[in-house]
């Protein structure tokens, strides 16, 4: 389900165990993958929403569309049936329905003094502009280095680059340290001691967020999810300033900003 939106796919011979040695205790098979001419959405948020979804579906696989998903269910599509049920056609028109992502993440959306007004959903907030809140976490081993992400490709912002180590905003009346401990759970499977730095007011370079940044230690290992993190890696401070030096796209921009701060500490 995950392929086949991308790829036409055929079976072109079964392998049988016994041409293995030492011997498996499955068959394999090749299969030849073709990249399709038109791929399925119009965006990497669509892909991302898309991947979601199905994650969130399989999880519960012997469960109905509608006990899963509620009211979050587009219209058309049968509540009483099961998530293997649908094609690969019917998953990728309905996660791109433009009904369903009305009922995106929803965020506090804050003025200058960083102060709720109202919620809104997460694409209206990034597509807009709005100021909303965030938090980052800085974790630290005990060389010393810095560990940082590589954001997935299916990431919707700054895809394929190096990020701090967690990150993530916070949901509606949630709290800076709620979220803290949420996202490094969620980011990275594990549960240490943080303590916030510093803030830093809402920027362009920041994604208009205001972000409180935190520094926590541990020396894993960690567990991060495929589709949020392609990779995660030790860095020393002098590797980081000479990487973002030669070749500063390789970072996101608010890590960029957020490390030039923390450099002049």
């Amino acid at each position: 389900l995950l392929t086949q939106p991308f790829y036409e796919m055929t079976l072109l011979r079964r392998i049988p165990a016994t041409v293995f040695w030492p011997q498996p205790e499955v068959a394999s098979a090749l299969v030849r993958l073709v990249r399709r001419e038109k791929q399925p959405f119009a965006s990497a948020g669509q892909e991302t929403h898309f991947r979601q979804k199905v994650k969130q579906a399989f999880q519960k696989r012997r469960k109905t569309l509608g006990a899963i998903f509620g009211s979050e269910l587009v219209a058309d599509v049968a509540g009483e049936r099961r998530p293997e049920e649908l094609s690969v056609e019917e998953w990728t028109r309905m996660t791109t329905r433009a009904d369903w992502r009305a009922e995106d993440e929803m965020f506090d959306v804050v003025n200058e003094r960083n102060e709720v007004l109202e919620q809104k959903p997460r694409f209206e907030v990034h597509r807009a502009g709005l100021l909303h809140r965030a938090v980052h976490i800085f974790v630290l081993n005990r060389e010393e280095k810095l560990l940082l992400q590589k954001r997935s490709m299916y990431k919707d912002v700054a895809p394929g680059t190096w990020d701090s180590s967690a990150a993530g905003h916070l949901a509606v009346g949630e709290s800076y340290d709620a979220a803290a401990e949420r996202e490094i759970m969620e980011e990275l499977g594990v549960r240490i001691e943080l303590r916030p730095v510093w803030p830093l007011k809402a920027c362009e370079d920041l994604g208009w967020e205001f972000i409180l940044l935190y520094q926590g230690r541990c020396e894993g290992p960690f567990r991060f999810p495929s589709t949020e993190i392609s990779e995660v890696k030790w860095w020393t401070p002098e590797e980081i300033d000479a990487a973002i030096a030669s070749q500063p796209d390789e970072f996101a921009r608010s890590f960029r900003y957020i490390w030039r701060q923390w450099r002049k500490v």
